[in-house]
């Protein structure tokens, strides 16, 4: 046997130490994967964190980490990992995939579609990819492109069910009705159990008169899935129950957060909104002085419909909405000084400045309940000051009715009533058609009320 001189040992230890390191690794880090696994998250982390402080060129040690931060819904720590991850193996689409996961979290859509890109580049056939593009598409109002990414996901998955669900909320958004129920009842065919399916199916059932198949789909989300208050909501304005004082904020939210990339066409050209222009009208009727600019409070200003008519008078322009959508619309149109997102109540609450105008368009039909709107928007308005918005009329006795549509009428006693209540004056009423609905005229009021000196 041939001898082994001492550079020859020396060579033979370092490479069974680096093999024993390598392993020791290797097996810490199968061991922090199963932890994740089974939601053990902390000790996932120091496993991960003990990899890198001796292997920083560890990808996967990065990607646990960035899973994990994840799921404590640290999102933008869960980015930076994934950047490290993809820095050291660029090509992994699951690093691409996951950082496209928190981009979406943080509403940062432009950088959730790139990264969700170039997992499908990576990987082709990656059908969660391209079903989170289809999602980002269609809420950036890039329909054909998400329609195409939905058939992907069915060319590669024909039975998911999530696909069809989502190729039908798109085919909602751009008109195809008898196409999006085909979707949904596929999707369903597949799954009955998915509550948020039932849901949509049953807006679009509402959205053409379809009521009894409207209730079975909302009562069948809410068997489901009793959490889902938007379902019971709905359930209440078909079935004329008591209406709730507001609908539920998640209703709201994802309402307006999906009609923003299409919202003004849809008021405008097919629903013939003509509530900012009446208001425009009225308001100007009061000015003393048409000269003297303003400070002006637009509450649930949406994509800026009402600032728009408003701007030439503003000083400055604040705008307040519950959607994060709305308000990335509203800001593009570059009119207002300030955008300030949450709900009217509470952002007024918070609010120290005054403004000599209050403008509320086509916001009060998703509010029942306005007591404590018109207390608060009288604090924050200037004595003299306006505040001007629409009702649909509530031909009843009730203070406020919810309507099949889920909107809210309000009757013009409980108007008048909360106008003396809250420190107003009422200078006009009038009578106007605010909109059409089914191709029928939506019957309303355009009120304008003064802030009252509260010290006399």
């Amino acid at each position: 046997m041939p001898e082994i001189d001492k550079n020859q040992s020396d060579d033979i230890v370092s490479d069974i130490n680096q093999f024993s390191a390598r392993a020791r690794i290797a097996a810490k880090l199968n061991t922090a994967k199963v932890c994740y696994q089974q939601k053990k998250y902390e000790d996932a982390e120091q496993m991960a964190r003990e990899i890198v402080s001796t292997d920083n060129l560890n990808s996967d040690a990065y990607y646990i980490l960035g899973l994990v931060a994840r799921q404590r819904r640290q999102y933008q720590e869960a980015v930076e990992f994934m950047n490290e991850a993809i820095r050291l193996s660029p090509d992994r689409p699951d690093y691409h995939f996951t950082k496209g996961m928190n981009y979406t979290d943080l509403e940062r859509a432009e950088d959730a579609l790139l990264a969700y890109d170039m997992a499908v580049l990576l990987a082709p056939e990656f059908a969660e990819a391209h079903n989170f593009r289809a999602n980002i598409l269609g809420k950036a109002g890039r329909f054909n492109e998400a329609l195409r990414a939905c058939e992907k996901v069915i060319e590669i998955v024909p039975n998911s069910a999530q696909a069809y669900s989502n190729l039908g909320n798109i085919l909602y958004k751009i008109g195809q009705i008898e196409g999006a129920l085909e979707a949904y009842n596929a999707a369903l065919a597949i799954n009955p159990e998915l509550a948020d399916t039932h849901y949509n199916q049953g807006l679009v059932y509402n959205s053409v008169e379809r009521y009894e198949d409207a209730r079975e789909s909302f009562r069948n989300a809410l068997r489901i899935n009793p959490k889902l208050e938007s379902a019971g909501y709905m359930l209440a304005a078909l079935d004329g129950e008591a209406a709730p004082a507001q609908p539920p904020a998640q209703y709201v939210t994802s309402l307006f957060d999906g009609y923003a990339v299409n919202y003004d066409e849809i008021l405008v050209e097919k629903l013939n909104c003509q509530v900012p222009k009446l208001m425009l009208m009225e308001g100007i009727k009061q000015l003393p002085d048409k000269s003297v600019k303003l400070d002006i409070l637009d509450l649930g200003c949406g994509t800026g419909l009402c600032g728009v008519a408003f701007r030439d008078l503003a000083t400055t322009l604040v705008g307040i909405d519950l959607s994060s959508g709305m308000l990335a619309k509203s800001g593009e149109r570059e009119i207002y000084t300030e955008l300030l997102q949450g709900d009217i109540l509470t952002v007024l609450e918070n609010t120290e400045q005054q403004f000599d105008l209050v403008l509320s368009g086509d916001v009060f039909v998703y509010i029942g309940a306005l007591d404590g709107v018109f207390s608060r928007v009288r604090k924050c308005l200037k004595t003299g000051g306006l505040f001007i918005f629409s009702v649909e009329r509530e031909e009843g006795h009730e203070k406020y009715k919810i309507r099949k549509s889920g909107r809210y009428a309000h009757s013009p006693e409980y108007i008048k009533t909360l106008t003396v209540n809250t420190g107003f004056s009422m200078v006009s009423n009038n009578s106007a058609t605010l909109r059409n609905e089914h191709g029928k005229p939506v019957a309303g009021e355009i009120i304008l009320l003064r802030a009252r000196d509260n010290t006399q």
